[in-house]
C-alpha cells in the first residue's frame, strides 16, 4: 500500500479555471460555493463572513467560491482578487496591503480576469500608492477611537468621530498635504479605485462599467495578531466597502470575538466577554455562513490519502484479513472531535504510515527477526488508529500517562470542564475519548481491563510518533 502526499498544508489561493475540473468536491460544498458567489455579486456592497474552526475547509470553499464566481452566467461580471493578511502581519496595519492586493488585482487569475491595459494598470497603481499614502497617516487617529465608539454608537458612531481632520503628510506621498483629508476623502479615493479597476475592464471587453463587481477574497485573517484583526475588520466596514466592491472574509469566528474581546476589554461594561466579540462581528459583517460538520469527511479523507473507501476498508486492504473491530474503528472514527477535514486527514495520513510500519515489524517478530519483543494484539489496527486520533486531539503528557493506565483518561469519573474557552476544547477531546474508551469496556467494567498491555500501548504510540 503506497501513502499519497497531502496537499493540505499550501493554504495559497490558486488561480481557479472553471474549465480544467480540478476541484474534487469530495465534501459537497460546491453548492455553498455558489451561494457564496451570488451573494457577493449582488448591487449592494458587503462584507460576506465564511465561519469555521482551525481546518473546516474554509479555504477550500474560498478556492469553490473563486471557481463559481468565474464561472458564473449572470449579467454581472466579477473582478476577483485575494489577499493574505498574514503575509503583511509585521505591518502596524494591513489596510495598506489590503489595497495594494486590490489595485494589483490584474495581475492576479490571469486569463479568468480581463486583460488589463499598460496604461491601466499604471494608473491603478498610482491610485492605489495615494490611497495608502493617506491611510497610513490616518491608522493611528482612526483605528484609536473605532473600538469604545463602535462598543457605545456603532459603526455609523465611529465614522462620525472619525470625522476630524487629520494633521501631516502622507509618508507614501510627501506632497500629499492631509490637513483637508478625512475618513469620507479616503472613501472617495477608495470609491476612485473600485471605479478604475471596473471601468478599465469595461474599456477592454466592451462593456459598461456598471457590469462590474470587485470582490476581495480574504483568507486566515485569524492568523493574525489581535489588534491587527480588529483594526482590518473596522476599516474593512467603515472605509473601505464601497460600491461596486465587496469582501468575503475566511476565518474562524470564535478565534476573532476572543481578539475583539481582547482588544476591547476594557469597554466591555456589562457585555458578556465572548458574547461582545459575537456582536461586534454582526456590526461588521453583512452576511455569514458556518460551515459544519460534514458525513463525508472520513471517505475524503481516505480517498485523498490511500485511495480507499474507508479506514476499515484500509486497514483490510493492508493486512489482508476482515473483522478487525469494525464497529468500534467505525464509533472512533465518528467522533466529534475528530471531524474536521484537515485533523481527518492528519490522522488517516498517520494511521496509514504507522500501519505499513507495525504490520511489517509484527510480521518480522512471527519470523523471529526481533527477539524479545513483544507481540501486539490481534487488534492492534485499532489501537494504533486510536493512537493516531489521539496523537491530534490530546496533550503528550495525557497520552504517555494513559499508556502507563494514570491520567484522566484512566479515572473512573468524567473529567470536568475547565473555564476558559480553549481549555474547554482540550478537555472536551479528552472527555471524548474517556466516553469512547468506557463505552468499549463490558459491564461497566473499567477500561483498563480489556486495554493491550503497557508494553503494547508504549510501541503503538510509539510507532505513530515516529510517522
Amino acid at each position: 500500500m503506497s501513502m499519497r502526499r497531502l496537499p493540505i498544508w499550501d493554504h495559497r489561493i490558486e488561480p481557479a479555471d472553471p474549465r480544467s475540473g480540478r476541484f474534487q468536491d469530495s465534501l459537497d460544498r460546491r453548492q455553498l460555493a455558489e451561494i457564496l458567489a451570488s451573494r457577493l455579486l449582488r448591487d449592494r456592497p458587503a462584507v460576506v463572513g465564511l465561519y469555521g474552526s482551525w481546518g473546516a475547509g474554509k479555504s477550500f470553499v474560498l478556492d469553490l467560491t473563486i471557481d463559481a464566481l468565474f464561472g458564473a452566467q449572470g449579467e454581472v461580471r466579477p473582478l476577483v482578487c485575494s489577499f493574505q493578511p498574514w503575509r503583511y502581519e509585521p505591518d502596524t496595519s494591513l489596510a495598506p496591503g489590503l489595497v495594494h492586493a486590490i489595485e494589483t488585482l490584474p495581475a492576479q487569475f490571469p486569463h479568468l480576469n480581463p486583460e488589463y491595459r499598460d496604461d491601466a494598470r499604471t494608473k491603478l497603481i498610482e491610485l492605489g500608492k495615494n490611497l495608502r499614502g493617506h491611510i497610513r497617516s490616518a491608522v493611528g487617529r482612526i483605528s484609536g477611537m473605532a473600538g469604545p465608539v463602535l462598543a457605545s454608537q456603532g459603526i455609523a458612531g465611529v465614522a462620525a468621530a472619525a470625522g476630524l481632520h487629520l494633521v501631516g503628510q502622507s509618508p507614501e506621498s510627501p506632497d500629499v498635504d492631509m490637513r483637508e483629508q478625512t475618513p469620507e476623502e479616503i472613501r472617495k479615493q477608495m470609491s476612485a479605485l473600485i471605479g478604475e479597476l471596473c471601468e478599465s475592464a469595461a474599456k477592454v471587453e466592451g462593456r459598461s462599467a456598471s457590469d462590474y463587481r470587485v470582490v476581495v477574497v480574504i483568507d486566515d485573517l485569524d492568523r493574525c495578531g489581535p489588534d491587527l484583526l480588529v483594526d482590518t475588520l473596522n476599516w474593512l466596514k467603515i472605509h473601505l466597502t464601497v460600491p461596486g466592491c465587496s469582501y468575503l472574509l475566511a476565518l474562524d469566528h470564535g478565534a476573532a470575538a476572543r481578539a475583539i474581546v481582547g482588544r476591547y476589554r476594557d469597554y466591555l461594561g456589562a457585555y458578556p466577554e465572548i458574547a461582545y466579540g459575537y456582536r461586534y462581528l454582526e456590526k461588521i459583517v453583512d452576511y455569514e455562513v458556518e460551515l459544519s460538520a460534514s458525513p463525508l469527511v472520513e471517505a475524503m479523507a481516505v480517498k485523498t490519502v490511500a485511495g480507499a473507501g474507508s479506514v476499515q476498508e484500509l486497514v483490510e486492504r493492508c493486512l489482508g484479513r476482515q473483522g478487525v473491530r469494525s464497529a468500534e474503528i467505525k464509533g472512533l472514527i465518528a467522533l466529534p472531535t475528530l471531524q474536521s477535514p484537515r485533523t481527518m486527514l492528519k490522522v488517516v495520513h498517520r494511521f496509514g504510515v504507522a500501519l505499513e510500519y507495525v504490520s511489517i515489524r509484527e510480521q518480522q517478530k512471527t519470523d523471529k527477526q526481533h527477539h524479545g519483543e513483544e507481540q501486539l494484539p490481534g487488534d492492534y489496527p485499532f489501537w494504533l488508529l486510536l493512537f493516531s486520533a489521539m496523537y491530534y486531539r490530546l496533550s503528550p503528557t495525557d497520552i504517555e500517562l494513559f499508556c502507563v493506565d494514570r491520567g484522566p483518561l484512566a479515572s473512573r469519573d468524567n473529567p470536568t470542564l475547565a473555564s476558559g474557552l480553549q481549555v474547554e476544547q482540550d478537555n472536551q477531546a479528552i472527555r471524548e475519548f474517556w466516553q469512547f474508551l468506557w463505552s468499549l469496556a463490558p459491564n461497566g467494567e473499567a477500561p483498563q481491563q480489556m486495554l493491550p498491555s503497557r508494553e503494547a500501548r508504549r510501541q503503538l504510540y510509539a510507532a505513530v510518533r515516529r510517522g
